[in-house]
């Protein structure tokens, strides 16, 4: 894709995830399948928690403006594998794979109409997940395109390398047209310094200012805007 002077505008959807240190189900830090796991979806846009449980599975999938809640009633034993565990909800359903020790989920989604894309990240103790939904567009004389742009945030501490992050962006409009439907994902880390946050990706940073629910920034231009904020505990 050619590289124009972007001008970023971001409406974001922000889930913070925490538990309790005395949860019974939340096993992570033990090398334990079961836990919650959440992550952003984009084809159109969302974000999604799962919910392992020992007597049964829950999924929430926040898409397109509607909630739609899904379950999973099989029994799930501490420490086993789960292969495309399956959660319904209508015609939307959602499959689930995670190994033993809890590493290596992966979800896949079938929602009528929509070719899903999506992260997928585990809860822990130590472990703080933000998600973040929006749009981006970049401009450069008549040369233009539109995306959806959606964000996971991953904390594990104040360590350099304990805060990463991984986007999706999908090209929605373009002024070249075999760019719309493309796909980018990046990886990368981020850190805050007081009311900045820095996100260091392929050897290049951008940094934006942190100011209420707002984070901007001017050269290149983009505004996130917080519009919802959860704070879930797993059940003891």
């Amino acid at each position: 894709m050619k590289t124009f002077k972007l001008l970023l505008s971001l409406i974001l959807i922000s889930s913070f995830l925490t538990c309790s240190d005395d949860d019974s189900n939340n096993n992570s830090e033990q090398g334990d399948s079961l836990g919650t796991y959440a992550g952003i979806m984009v084809g159109s846009s969302g974000y999604y928690k799962i919910e392992i449980t020992p007597s049964g599975s829950e999924a929430e999938i926040n898409f397109n403006g509607e909630q739609y809640n899904l379950s999973n009633v099989i029994q799930v034993q501490s420490g086993s594998q789960l292969l495309d565990l399956n959660f319904t909800n209508g015609d939307i359903s959602m499959l689930f794979s995670v190994d033993e020790d809890g590493t290596n989920p992966s979800v896949s989604f079938a929602i009528p109409g929509h070719t899903i894309e999506s992260t997928i990240d585990r809860l822990g103790l130590n472990q703080r997940l933000t998600l973040y939904e929006g749009t981006s567009s970049s401009t450069s004389g008549a040369a233009f395109f539109n995306a959806t742009y959606n964000i996971t945030l991953v904390d594990r501490g104040d360590c350099e390398e304990c805060r990463s992050f991984e986007s999706i962006e999908k090209v929605t409009g373009s002024s070249s047209p075999e760019q719309i439907g493309n796909i980018n994902r990046t990886n990368g880390f981020y850190q805050i310094n007081g009311n900045t946050i820095t996100f260091n990706f392929n050897g290049q940073s951008i940094s934006g200012t942190i100011n209420g629910n707002t984070i901007s920034h001017m050269e290149p231009s983009f505004e996130w805007e917080l519009i919802e904020k959860l704070q879930l505990q797993l059940q003891q």
